[in-house]
């Protein structure tokens, strides 16, 4: 379904997640999107001290906002911007914590802590029902079909756009979003949880 005249979209997954892909994609599709984590914490917090909507004075000059600050305000998305759509990029948690290792440091059981958080804020704004939500999995091989069948676009002829793609995500995996829900995923996450983490801490993802 096309977006409605006024409605925003919301990218909800976490970085390093193939946000950036995602936006250049929208961007392809003729989808305004802003992927600026400075300047999207910038307005929010003028705004909350001004008490206007969160995303005051960007929500009319772009249609889609994706990465980090995102995720972590759906509340107040769904407070202010109420109708609006959500698109979840999802990774393999394991290459994640890798990713987020090689780009931000600090350990894995911090990084897990974080996805486990990222289900908190999922599970309490949504429930476990993920019907009305695109979950995204560019990482694991999602593409152009299930992003221009959900907003009802024509494909590309070009290829789908690459945005900070390690030499492991130029292997084309499995999708993970069959099935997908975030139960399995709090399950991955304790089962991480028990493996050697040493293991996750040393081995390069490039």
């Amino acid at each position: 379904m096309e977006l409605k005249d006024g409605q925003l979209l919301f990218g909800i997954g976490m970085n390093k997640t193939g946000t950036n892909s995602l936006a250049t994609a929208l961007r392809k599709l003729g989808i305004s999107c802003l992927h600026n984590s400075t300047k999207v914490k910038t307005y929010r917090r003028q705004n909350i001290e001004a008490g206007q909507k969160i995303l005051h004075g960007l929500d009319h000059r772009y249609r889609a906002f994706c990465d980090s600050p995102i995720p972590y305000f759906i509340d107040e998305i769904q407070r202010d911007y109420p109708g609006s759509r959500y698109i979840l990029t999802i990774r393999d948690i394991k290459a994640w914590v890798k990713s987020r290792l090689r780009h931000f440091g600090g350990t894995v059981e911090h990084h897990l802590s974080e996805w486990q958080r990222h289900l908190d804020r999922l599970q309490a704004a949504f429930g476990d029902d993920m019907s009305g939500i695109l979950v995204y999995d560019r990482c694991g091989g999602d593409g152009w079909a299930p992003l221009c069948e959900w907003l009802s676009k024509s494909v590309p002829q070009e290829p789908f756009p690459h945005k900070n793609r390690t030499k492991k995500d130029q292997v084309q995996r499995r999708s993970r979003t069959h099935g997908w829900n975030i139960q399995e995923m709090r399950r991955e996450v304790a089962r991480l949880r028990e493996m050697d983490l040493l293991d996750l801490e040393t081995v390069n993802d490039e």
